[in-house]
Formats: C-alpha cells, structure tokens, sequence
C-alpha cells in the first residue's frame, strides 16, 4: 500500500488548459465555468454530508426505484472505467436521495477518495458508512445498502494522512479484524501499516493528533 500518493502536491488546482486570449468565447466561457461548476457539486456535497453527519435516520427521498437502479448502474459503469468525475455527480444525487445508504457514502466519498477532493467530506462519508458493514459485500448492486471492509483501509489512510494517527490505528486495527485468512498479502500490508503508525505514536510524546503540526 501507497499511502504517500495522497498529498497535498497532488491536489491539483483548477487552471485553464490554454490561454484565454488564444480561445473561442464560447471555449472561454466553458473553460471558466465547467471547474466552477464541478467545485460547486463539491461544496453542495460536504454541506450534505456535515448536514447528516449525526447519523439521522431519514427515509428514503421520493425517486421511482427504476430511475434508481438506471442512475446507479450507470454510475457504476462509469466507475469501472476510471471516470471518477463522471460517477461522482450521480452518486451524489442517490446520495441526497438516500443519504442512510451506507453503500453509497461508501462510493461517493470512493469517488472523491479517487480524485483527490475534499479528503474532510470523504472522511467524512467513510465514518458514516463504516457504520454498517457487509462482510459479504455485493459489488455494483443497487440493492445493497450496506459498504465493504475496504471502507475501513481508506478510512484508515485518510485519518493517517490527517495525522490522527489513534483513529488510524483503530481503523485499520477494524480492517485487519474483518480481513478473511485467505488474503494474506492485505493482511501483511496492513500490519506493516500498523506497525509504521504505532511507531510513530511511539515517537509522539505530545500526543499523535500534534504530528500533523510539526
């Protein structure tokens, strides 16, 4: 596992692509507003999740279960190819349709994991859906409701990467619990994980929460 891919170099701010001088006006205008536009979606989602972060039990909003499965499916495919940005929109919609679907915490915060946005909000959605977790997890199915062990490794990595590193080690600690014997190779990866984060409280005489400030 790769946790240093996640850094804050890596976040990259929206810039235009050519000069706008040498552009259109109307390449100008969607160059301008298409970023505006995605950071919107992203700024409407935190709200969302910082609004439902106590865990409210709300039902389901109004959205025919065929129009569900077709937004979600599609969503899914599109992230099966890479297409992170695409998926994240639809996602977030299921998501402010259904927002105590732990499956889809789990895949919006996914989708923001992947593009490196807003860690906060995806760490934010790993911790909601690590609230009901599916050991035997079905992958791309709109019925499931609940998320897979996994949500625990990235949850791990982004609390890691925020330096709480007491919430890491339980997080993983979590991961490691639900891991089945026969994926050996994860679970020695994330012992050396944990090994490296207990090491490094070891070293913290102030506290671990105090590294991410040095």
């Amino acid at each position: 596992m790769v946790v240093n891919n996640y850094t804050a170099n890596n976040h990259k701010p929206f810039k235009l692509l050519k000069p706008i001088n040498n552009l259109k006006p109307t390449e100008t205008m969607n160059t301008i507003v298409k970023p505006i536009t995605n950071l919107m979606k992203v700024i409407c989602l935190t709200s969302v999740v910082m609004l439902h972060s106590s865990g409210s039990q709300s039902q389901p909003g109004y959205m025919s279960q065929y129009k569900f499965n077709l937004l979600f499916e599609n969503a899914f495919e599109l992230m099966l190819t890479g297409d992170w940005d695409k998926a994240l929109p639809v996602f977030i919609t299921l998501y402010q349709n259904d927002t105590v679907n732990s499956n889809l915490c789990y895949l919006t915060g996914f989708c923001l994991y992947k593009l490196r946005r807003e860690p906060s909000a995806a760490l934010q959605l790993f911790e909601k859906a690590s609230l009901h977790i599916n050991p035997r997890y079905v992958r791309g199915v709109s019925q499931e409701r609940k998320a897979p062990i996994t949500t625990f490794y990235y949850l791990g990595e982004l609390q890691f990467l925020e330096g709480d590193y007491q919430r890491a080690l339980s997080s993983y600690m979590r991961y490691l619990a639900w891991l089945p014997g026969s994926q050996q190779q994860a679970k020695n990866e994330t012992m050396l994980m944990i090994a490296t984060i207990e090491a490094a409280i070891k070293d913290n005489r102030d506290g671990p929460k105090n590294i991410a400030n040095r």
